[in-house]
């Protein structure tokens, strides 16, 4: 399948929200607006997005498959930074085509621009597929994930 990653666009939100509602269903475009114009331009952090063509031609239709955003966290007492995979989405009918691999792959690219060492992310308990997927992609568990809501 086709795939082109590049950098998220404004006019790229609302066909984010389906993508978002995997993980927080009652999402809004409204949200999503509000949130993404208060990072875009924030150098520590990057979203990108991949597109697909549905056909076996080498165009690429602008239909936006899937996404990844990252946060870039200073190191502190080491060399280098850190970068963070806020969360990754791929359209649920088109997993396993590797267009999440794509957008990690892109990430690893990024990391060395940003002077980032080291990609992590958290993945909540109950989600072991997207675990075997990071796992394919070469990441280790090794820590978990703690939060409190206030």
């Amino acid at each position: 399948m086709p795939t082109l990653i590049r950098d998220l666009t404004e006019t790229d939100y609302p066909a984010l929200l389906p993508l978002w509602q995997i993980f927080v269903s009652d999402t809004t475009v409204e949200r999503i607006t509000k949130n993404y114009n208060r990072i875009i331009n924030n150098e520590c952090y990057k979203t990108f997005v991949a597109l697909v063509s549905d056909d076996n031609t080498d165009g690429i239709s602008g239909e936006i498959a899937g996404f990844v955003t990252t946060a870039l966290t200073y190191g502190i007492g080491v060399e280098g930074n850190y970068l963070q995979v806020i969360a990754i989405s791929v359209k649920p009918e088109i997993q396993g085509m590797g267009i999440g691999k794509k957008l990690m792959q892109r990430v690893e690219e990024y990391a060395p621009e940003v002077d980032a060492f080291h990609v992590f992310l958290c993945s909540g308990m109950q989600r072991t597929d997207a675990h075997a997927f990071y796992e394919r992609c070469g990441y280790i568990k090794g820590a978990y994930g703690f939060g409190k809501t206030l």
